[in-house]
């Protein structure tokens, strides 16, 4: 499958839009956040308008009152308020990316891994097409064998018994295939794509235990997100701490107010400098703190966690890819023994020294090795999928881009 094509279906995936849409989101938090450092201004005005009986026509009091003033706010000191709120805005956008980027990671992998058992069953089919093939030219030849008195009643029931069985295996494959194109319909990926094209996978990645693991540190991006969480986690500490320190800041004002109809009319400005020292929370302060004290110890252990899981990911990917890069190699051998049987036991059956059910059983392993060295071809892609998924480096080699904002956490780190 041409990268192009992958990195087109992962884009428009929908739960992909949304997490980059999140990013968005944060985004506009750290906007929020940093106005924190900025002044505010509010206009405020009112009126009252009356009516009094003792007028003709109920007519408006010529009293009516009305006040106006616009109001700005310095903020001088806020201990430590606004800073810690950028913080804790600038750590949640590198969750928000590195969740992106998990997010991405995980539906190319899912979609990898479906693209793998697509291609897998659609291979079997192929596989017991010619099967079918084999077995059909069997049957003319064992029904010609019959006529001219060779063979029996119980041959062609033997070949007619063994292409009823193949249409079972058959059916149950479709059924399987159909399985598995599920997720590529939900993804909404094309029919003609394939896995095959990008392959050796492993040849991309080191062998030694330890720099496969180091790599996982440095791109996975389960393990960065969990990382930023820790980073949001200690900032909220902080803005625990200063949510309850001394507060300053300067009120400048400016307005006026008189009556309607009168030309008796007041204005006046003010400055006013306000400070705000909390005394006693009962025990808010202190509730709120080890709160977030909690939320670190809880997202450090689902690091912990998350980086056992990437460990032994690795090393059972490794193993599996080992284990089967083994099984290519003997079914590959198996499949050529197989022919060369098939080939000698035709040969002696047409002088008479083998029988039809040899026949028949060499046929049947000729497409048993077929089939498992079909299914081992696929182990061999889809453990080279884990281990390239589990590294993070899985979206790189398929040419799948970052979310917005990736590069930006890539430089800090």
């Amino acid at each position: 499958m041409p990268p192009s094509a992958i990195s087109d279906v992962i884009r428009n995936a929908a739960v992909v839009r949304a997490s980059e849409a999140r990013i968005a989101a944060a985004d506009a938090d750290i906007g929020k956040a940093r106005a924190m450092y900025m002044p505010t201004a509010s206009f405020d005005a009112s009126g009252t308008l009356r009516a009094s009986d003792r007028h003709p026509a109920f007519a408006n009091d010529p009293n009516n009152p009305y006040s106006y003033a616009l109001t700005v706010r310095v903020p001088i000191y806020q201990g430590g308020r606004a800073e810690s709120a950028v913080t804790v805005a600038e750590a949640s956008k590198r969750v928000a990316i590195e969740n992106a980027r998990d997010v991405s990671l995980s539906t190319t992998y899912e979609l990898a891994l479906a693209l793998v058992d697509t291609e897998r069953f659609r291979a079997t089919l192929a596989i017991l097409s010619r099967h079918e093939k084999r077995l059909r030219a069997l049957q003319r030849d064992v029904k010609g064998e019959r006529e001219a008195g060779g063979a029996t009643g119980v041959d062609v029931s033997d070949v007619e018994r063994q292409l009823a069985s193949l249409a079972v295996n058959r059916q149950q494959t479709a059924l399987q295939l159909a399985q598995s194109e599920e997720t590529l319909l939900r993804l909404d990926a094309g029919h003609g794509l394939k896995m095959t094209a990008v392959s050796n996978l492993s040849a991309r990645l080191p062998s030694d235990e330890n720099a496969l693991l180091q790599l996982a540190l440095d791109h996975n991006p389960r393990l960065s997100e969990r990382a930023a969480r820790i980073d949001v986690a200690e900032a909220r500490i902080q803005q625990a701490k200063s949510a309850y320190n001394p507060n300053l800041a300067l009120d400048l004002s400016a307005g006026g107010d008189g009556h309607a109809n009168s030309y008796n009319r007041q204005y006046e400005a003010s400055a006013v400098l306000k400070l705000s020292v909390p005394l006693f929370t009962g025990g808010a302060r202190s509730a709120e703190i080890q709160g977030s004290r909690e939320e670190l110890l809880a997202t450090t252990l689902d690091r912990d966690a998350a980086l056992s899981g990437v460990r032994a990911a690795l090393l059972t990917a490794r193993a599996r890819l080992d284990q089967a890069r083994q099984m290519l190699a003997a079914a590959r051998r198996e499949q050529g023994a197989a022919n060369r049987l098939l080939d000698g036991i035709r040969s002696e059956r047409k002088l008479g020294e083998r029988s039809v059910f040899d026949e028949i059983r060499t046929i049947g392993d000729v497409a048993n090795a077929e089939l498992n060295m079909n299914t081992a071809h696929a182990n061999v892609l889809a453990a080279e999928v884990t281990l390239a998924a589990e590294t993070g480096m899985l979206a790189d080699f398929l040419g799948i881009a970052q979310p917005s904002g990736a590069e930006e956490v890539a430089s800090l780190k």
